[in-house]
């Protein structure tokens, strides 16, 4: 094998699936060699299996109760190591008391780590979903409206404010961008993502949150 052919077999790639039985959507992410050893069919199989975990049966109605809410607040925490994931919150004083939590949502150089480990694929469940494009405060909030429709297709998003450190921030026309954690340079080309060799730098610059927004010795 050449060294193109073994670049190219690193590549990420994702399949759209559905689980079977239901109309709930998910999709597939693993490195092109992967794929070559797996049928359709046992991606979709594996997808419904993972899909609901028993830990989620008593958590998914809450959340269903709440995005029938008119608004819905979501609070994000970033992860502790890099590549930093994303942990979506439901702030719903109407069905918990406590924040409720609705889903992990990860970046591609997260997928990518994921898939270099066994089984070496990364499916979307109903606790985690792929944001394809760098994660502002726009793909966050698209991210979790494509987390609400793949669970209950039937449903009808309602209006989502992100609120992330430090303060709550109404994102839905996308024009305020506070959080923006880290540059993913990947290049979409059908299915097709950056190459594995690809460098990142996971280091935010101060200069992405507005000086209003920042604590009092920061901001000083």
């Amino acid at each position: 094998m050449t060294t193109e052919d073994s670049a190219a077999e690193s590549n990420l790639v994702c399949i759209d699936l559905v689980v079977p039985g239901s109309k709930q959507r998910g999709r597939a992410f693993l490195r092109l060699g992967v794929l070559k050893n797996l049928h359709v069919a046992e991606l979709a199989h594996e997808l419904g299996r993972q899909f609901v975990e028993e830990d989620d049966t008593e958590r998914l109605p809450l959340l269903r109760r709440a995005l029938d809410l008119p608004t819905v607040t979501f609070e994000t925490y970033r992860g502790e190591t890099a590549p930093y994931e994303l942990h979506a919150y439901i702030k719903a004083a109407e069905v918990s008391d406590a924040p409720i939590f609705a889903t992990v949502l990860a970046p591609i150089p997260v997928v990518r780590q994921l898939a270099a480990m066994p089984p070496h694929v990364v499916l979307e469940t109903a606790t985690l979903q792929v944001i394809t494009e760098e994660p502002t405060t726009a793909a966050i909030v698209s991210a979790l409206e494509s987390w609400a429709k793949r669970i209950w297709p039937e449903i009808r998003v309602p209006r989502i404010v992100l609120s992330p450190w430090p303060a709550p921030t109404e994102s839905r026309d996308g024009t305020v961008e506070i959080l923006r954690l880290f540059p993913v340079p990947a290049e979409v080309s059908g299915v097709e993502f950056a190459k594995a060799d690809t460098q990142v730098d996971f280091s935010p610059s101060p200069n992405l949150v507005a000086a209003e927004f920042r604590l009092g010795a920061e901001a000083a």
